[in-house]
């Protein structure tokens, strides 16, 4: 089981079109991923690079151009010469009187079989076709198809690297909106005390108790909705790289 962590160091945001340093910030007490193995992210490099290697989109990608790239060599093996060998032994006789030769001339005492002998042999065969336009032409397609399957998954991989970089950034920003709001939560129930403090002390009206219990309400729902937002954009980060 993996655990994205993001590691806390100094923020460094710049002007212009994305261009964000290292982040990160502290997880909050009561957000963040479930423990288990750590897969730690601490810069939009990093998002980036784990984006590319481990998106699903990605990994589909590059899977369908390894494909793409066997089919080449498959292609290719129909245009190249065809090499084949084979080699053999047999021990044998030879029938002497199957040639026909006469008796006299073999000698009296001459076998009409001759001594048992090895006899080995070997064949090399090569084919080459002069040219064949459909094979071709199928070569020429696959070589397409491949550097076709290349772009999609170079342009997959960045994608899924800058859609997981935005998806670390997001936690991050959701991360410093569950401080924000704790702190909202903080200063609500200051509110109340003092106005409970001032309606005892007959200064003020029941009206403004029940405002400020209204607004420290509202801070504790806030600082609840943030969590939960945390806590689903952990969840689709985790999705997008695959981890169980």
């Amino acid at each position: 089981m993996f655990t994205i962590c993001c590691v806390p160091v100094r923020t460094l945001c710049c002007l212009g079109l994305g261009l964000v340093g290292p982040f990160l910030a502290p997880l909050a007490a009561q957000a963040g991923p479930p423990p288990g193995r750590v897969l730690r992210i601490a810069t939009l490099a990093e998002a980036l690079a784990v984006g590319r290697a481990r998106a699903l989109d990605a990994t589909l990608a590059a899977a369908n151009a390894r494909i793409a790239r066997q089919l080449v060599g498959v292609q290719r093996a129909a245009v190249l010469p065809d090499l084949s060998a084979d080699a053999s032994g047999l021990r044998q006789t030879v029938n002497l009187g199957t040639f026909g030769l006469p008796p006299a001339l073999l000698g009296p005492n001459a076998p009409t079989v001759s001594p048992a002998f090895e006899v080995y042999s070997a064949t090399v065969r090569s084919r080459v076709p002069l040219f064949d336009g459909a094979a071709y032409l199928r070569l020429a397609a696959a070589r397409d198809s491949a550097r076709a399957a290349e772009a999609d998954a170079k342009a997959a991989a960045e994608h899924a690297g800058v859609s997981v970089a935005l998806q670390v950034l997001q936690v991050h920003v959701l991360r410093e909106a569950i401080v924000a709001r704790r702190e909202d939560s903080v200063a609500a129930d200051a509110v109340l005390a003092q106005a409970r403090a001032m309606n005892g002390a007959g200064m003020t009206p029941e009206l403004d108790v029940v405002r400020a219990e209204v607004d420290r309400n509202a801070a504790v729902a806030a600082v609840r909705s943030a969590i939960v937002n945390e806590r689903q954009a952990w969840l689709g980060l985790r999705l997008a790289l695959q981890l169980q």
